[in-house]
């Protein structure tokens, strides 16, 4: 476990983003306290006391910090787990989205009084005096949107790291299961419905790959599945639309990516005997265990084959 987690920078992400909302009261709705259940049964909800769309902005940062960790890591102890060899890559990328938050903060405070206006207007009448109301000061607004990251190894108390040890050893499946998810994503995005797909479907496929490698110490059997993978990547056309044999050839390589539980060989698509040929190599693949919500296979149209 030592070993592993010397290999390991923590990364924990402190993203704090005002929501614009308070609590709704009975008075906002002019009720009585007999008018509604106890709170024991139910509660009013919230009523939004800022353009929702005016803080979008800072909720788009928050996860291209998380995308920036995700990327290269492996979520732990509420952060990120990434290989020391990425470390400065990761944090180069944060310090760059908190100069992005900063100014975004700025820009939002300077024009808050003046959107806040703009959007009253645009409330029914009889709604506008409960947000008008509940509006808060800039001052504190200012202090609940912030942006922050701290970068730290992790170090076991002897006899008393029980609970370590059990997060620590749950990390390869933990890079597994993430990595399915990421290809599944794929899938929908670029692949699903579709006979061919551009150049372009081949960069998050690389970008797993590239997750997958710089983490193959947290479970060693990728090893050889990721080398397969990579020759299968590096035998595709440089250029043009990938279809035919080679676009069967990358849902292959999507397949092996979902299931990797359950790879225990490279993908090989190379026969050279025909469309049956290729079905058969992709049975092992067909199954793609419980985080997939349908086999990626039910979803491709008879053509492919």
């Amino acid at each position: 476990m030592l070993d592993m987690l010397n290999k390991l920078i923590c990364v924990s992400l402190n993203i704090h983003i005002w929501s614009g909302r308070k609590k709704l009261q009975p008075a906002d709705l002019n009720l009585t306290a007999g008018d509604i259940p106890p709170e024991e049964l139910a509660s009013l909800g919230v009523k939004k006391i800022c353009d929702p769309d005016e803080l979008k902005t800072f909720q788009n940062l928050r996860r291209r910090a998380e995308r920036v960790c995700e990327a290269a890591g492996v979520r732990f102890l509420g952060g990120y787990a990434i290989p020391q060899d990425k470390a400065e890559a990761v944090v180069d990328e944060l310090r760059k989205v908190a100069v992005d938050f900063a100014e975004e903060k700025q820009h939002f405070l300077a024009r808050y009084s003046e959107s806040t206006e703009v959007w009253l207007k645009t409330l029914p009448g009889q709604w506008r005096h409960m947000v008008a109301e509940a509006i808060e000061p800039i001052e504190s607004i200012a202090s609940r949107l912030s942006f922050s990251h701290q970068t730290f190894q992790v170090q076991g108390v002897e006899g008393l790291d029980d609970g370590l040890t059990a997060s620590v050893n749950s990390l390869g499946d933990r890079l597994i299961k993430e990595i399915s998810r990421s290809a599944i994503q794929t899938w929908e995005a670029s692949f699903r419905g579709r006979a061919k797909v551009s150049q372009k479907a081949l960069r998050p496929i690389r970008a797993l790959l590239e997750k997958a490698k710089g983490l193959s110490f947290l479970e060693g059997s990728l090893v050889p599945v990721i080398a397969g993978i990579e020759e299968e990547l590096n035998g595709l056309p440089k250029s043009g639309y990938l279809e035919g044999r080679d676009f069967r050839q990358l849902v292959g390589v999507l397949h092996t990516l979902v299931d990797l539980e359950g790879a225990k060989n490279p993908v090989v698509l190379e026969q050279e005997d025909g469309d049956e040929d290729i079905e058969k190599n992709m049975e092992p693949f067909i199954e793609l265990g419980e985080m997939t919500p349908a086999p990626l296979a039910a979803a491709m149209p008879a053509t492919w084959f």
